[in-house]
């Protein structure tokens, strides 16, 4: 699941060698010591879904999204499902579904609201009435797969490097057990790092930077990776900061209005820009049956 590399960059450039930085943009803002998510802002995260819910029709469904989906897990830690999962070649392999798999599959499936979300909610809803054809639709597009599991190097040793302070790492370890999503959105993190502490950059380099170098931050109300709260933490030090909200973006923003482009467009040509918020249409989250 990874950082946010492209914010990490940044944050850690304006440390490293302000002298030679003019201006500096930033999408869905990572913290230097973010790479590790707290559970519990992962839970406040499905409360907002529920608020953009509310105000559709799926509402008649989904009166309480954070409730649907503990129910669900209550279900699994009871009794685990058996499917057959359909493999590249048409084979089909049997898996025994349990909660720490559907909490995997929510986590790969929340950062922007409208790719996979809808999916997601409507996959819960199936397995509390007891129905997985949404979830078996989900799981042929290759998710938990008989492939050997692997990695990839460069996003692997970042998230090693970036680490996590004691003090992060701590809360996390006291959320995770009744979090909606566990520990499973920073997997293989948190404690992955242990594995080699010479290879962790230290609580200097997780330190928020502190600067006047004029930036600008876009914030999507929705983001399901980077959250607002904590976004406005990674940046408390950057005193020459706008931040605009994007309302109803999710983590990748930049395309999601000409309104994002034009606002860079003034901030890079040294024009005042307007912190007002940019309104997105609210995501639909109705979904029909495959």
């Amino acid at each position: 699941m990874g950082i946010s590399y492209g914010s990490h960059l940044a944050l850690s450039a304006i440390k490293a060698m302000p002298a030679h930085l003019d201006k500096v943009i930033i999408a869905s803002a990572e913290g230097l010591n973010q790479t590790v998510k707290l559970p519990h802002q992962t839970d406040q995260y499905f409360e907002r879904v529920q608020g953009i819910i509310n105000q559709q029709a799926l509402k008649q469904q989904v009166s309480d999204l954070p409730a649907l989906m503990r129910r669900v897990h209550s279900k699994f830690e009871q009794q685990p499902i058996a499917l057959q999962i359909t493999q590249k070649d048409g084979s089909k392999t049997p898996m025994l579904f349990q909660k720490h798999h559907i909490q995997s599959l929510a986590s790969m499936m929340i950062a922007d609201p409208n790719q996979y979300l809808a999916m997601l909610i409507h996959v819960y809803l199936g397995l509390d009435n007891g129905n997985t054809e949404l979830l078996k639709h989900v799981l042929q597009r290759g998710m938990f797969t008989d492939e050997p599991i692997t990695f990839k190097l460069m996003p692997l040793a970042m998230d090693v490097a970036s680490g996590i302070t004691a003090k992060r790492l701590a809360k996390v370890t006291n959320q995770s057990p009744t979090a909606l999503l566990g520990d499973k959105l920073n997997f293989p993190m948190p404690t992955l790092h242990l594995i080699d502490k010479k290879l962790d950059l230290g609580d200097n380099f997780r330190a928020a930077p502190q600067s006047s170098i004029p930036t600008l931050l876009f914030t999507g109300s929705l983001d399901g990776r980077t959250y607002p709260e904590e976004q406005l933490e990674a940046v408390r030090g950057l005193t020459n900061l706008t931040q605009i909200m994007v309302n109803n973006a999710g983590h990748n923003l930049y395309t999601s209005s000409p309104l994002v482009l034009a606002r860079m467009q003034t901030f890079l040509s040294g024009k005042p820009v307007s912190a007002e918020s940019i309104q997105l249409p609210l995501p639909k989250l109705a979904l029909s049956a495959p």
